[in-house]
């Protein structure tokens, strides 16, 4: 046998061996992921609100502090302004974004340090709710296929409901509804372009962009989102700096609801042999 056959046999058979390794690891792979029907029947941490004889609610107790809403009950501009800074591409892919993968890869390689990711939402879904953070290489791949199988089981309209009541803002709130009622004391369908694009800022640092903690960053943050809402056509340049001249919320949303401590405790202490901690505290 001459060199040149000896060279082909040689890239064939190591070819060969590895097309049957991956296809191997991608059914073991897919054989270990979670299953995603748990979102068809989606239960997540919620809290337990305790009011007074008023009808005025007084207290919270919770492990995750989260309000399930609609998404007809949340208004176009917090949407919008997530899809701008998410995943622009949202309502158009099927689960993986190659373009913006490319793009970030590039981005990054350029500073030398990663400073944008590819992820869609509906990876970032996936992520959040049926995987570790660690960041490996299989945990990537599992995250992959899961945004497959979400994207086949679930419309848009549903990835992104599940996804805005799952996702964290800081300062203790899950999902939109929460944290609208943290950082503004309203409900998130009244909350203006300016508050919601702050809360779009959030998910990706919250520690970092929260007013109560760098209203500086907080200011910047808010900036860059009605910046990429404006480039991609979903405002106006005129509405985008009337909503850059609105101020930060201040540092008293952290606590508002706190009367009557002393008896809520007494009350947690009845409950808790009574329900137990799932249904008392989730």
């Amino acid at each position: 046998m001459n060199k040149k056959k000896k060279r082909i046999l040689i890239i064939s058979t190591a070819s060969l061996l590895l097309i049957v390794w991956s296809w191997h690891t991608l059914k073991v792979m897919t054989y270990e992921l979670p299953s995603t029907s748990s979102l068809v029947q989606y239960r997540p941490e919620l809290v337990t609100e305790v009011y007074d004889h008023r009808g005025e609610l007084i207290n919270e107790l919770f492990i995750e502090r989260r309000t399930l809403v609609p998404l007809n009950e949340m208004p176009s501009d917090l949407k919008n302004a997530i899809l701008a800074m998410e995943d622009t591409n949202f309502f158009n892919h099927w689960g993986l974004d190659l373009t913006a993968i490319v793009r970030a890869s590039l981005k990054n390689l350029t500073e030398r340090r990663v400073v944008q990711g590819g992820s869609t939402i509906t990876q970032q879904l996936a992520k959040v709710m049926f995987l570790t953070p660690e960041r490996r290489l299989r945990r990537k791949m599992q995250e992959l296929l899961l945004a497959l199988q979400i994207e086949r089981q679930f419309s848009k309209e549903e990835i992104l409901q599940f996804y805005l009541n799952h996702i964290y803002f800081g300062q203790g709130a899950y999902g939109v509804e929460t944290a609208a009622r943290i950082y503004f004391d309203k409900n998130v369908k009244d909350l203006t372009l300016s508050e919601s694009a702050m809360l779009a800022g959030l998910p990706r640092a919250p520690n970092a962009y929260s007013p109560g903690r760098n209203l500086y960053s907080a200011y910047r943050r808010r900036a860059v989102v009605l910046q990429r809402m404006e480039d991609v056509g979903l405002i106006s340049e005129e509405e985008k700096i009337e909503a850059n001249a609105q101020p930060m919320p201040g540092r008293t949303y952290r606590e508002k609801r706190k009367a009557g401590d002393d008896f809520v405790e007494y009350i947690r202490r009845k409950l808790m042999p009574v329900f137990g901690v799932n249904k008392l505290y989730r």
